[in-house]
């Protein structure tokens, strides 16, 4: 098989994956977060999208939680630092073993 094959097999696979993820996110999880660390990055990101990096805290603030959104001195804001589900893949490989 040549390299061109092989290359253009691959980009069938991923556009395949990318396809079968966003149909999976759709039908099936209709397209909400079901964990509460996505529902923490979903509210940080729809606050962020308005320019804020807070809010101010509800008046009654423990009528309106939302898992892993702090309240802290009349501010309300969520637990992960910003860019936090990107940062994972950002830092830096361990060295691999001794052979």
């Amino acid at each position: 098989m040549n390299p061109r094959r092989i290359d253009l097999l691959a980009l069938a696979v991923a556009v395949v994956a990318v396809l079968a993820s966003i149909a999976i996110g759709v039908r099936v999880f209709e397209r909400l977060p079901h964990l509460e660390d996505e529902i923490a990055f979903l509210w940080e990101a729809e606050v962020m999208a308005d320019g804020h990096s807070s809010l101010p805290s509800p008046l009654q603030p423990r009528s309106f939680l939302v898992p892993f959104v702090v309240d802290y001195e009349g501010q309300r804001f969520g637990k992960y630092p910003p860019g936090w589900p990107a940062a994972p893949p950002a830092r830096p490989l361990p060295p691999p073993p001794p052979a």
